[in-house]
């Protein structure tokens, strides 16, 4: 059974853009890999895991442009919660895996792989 859902929000308002700085978050650092946490985007232009992450998803609508990235050799894990966008441009720049089904309709979406990965369809 998975970790239940805590919502943490992003603030933006540290001097990296890393997820393990606390001034980042409002209230400080969440768990960041369990699968519980679902993280709504309130401020700052990007979120980069400084490690794996495993989380319930990504609510981006309080931003305009908004970059998702990792530090080299680090993943991203994306529950339930997916990643839900307004109308501004969000790039996710990092390896990136779903971990329920996902519906995508309702954003535009450009997806790659890296070597050795597959994509599910």
């Amino acid at each position: 059974m998975g970790a239940a859902q805590t919502t943490a929000n992003w603030t933006g308002g540290g001097t990296d853009t890393l997820s393990g700085t606390a001034a980042n978050w409002s209230g400080g650092v969440p768990a960041l890999t369990d699968g519980g946490t679902f993280v709504n985007v309130q401020g700052g232009a990007g979120f980069t895991a400084a490690d794996d992450l495993w989380l319930k998803g990504f609510d981006l609508k309080g931003s305009a442009a908004f970059t998702l990235a990792a530090v080299a050799g680090k993943d991203f894990w994306l529950g339930s919660g997916g990643v839900l966008g307004g109308t501004g441009t969000y790039t996710i720049n990092a390896p990136l895996t779903f971990t329920t089904e996902q519906r995508l309709d309702t954003i535009r979406v450009r997806l790659s792989t890296r070597a050795g990965r597959t994509a599910a369809r």
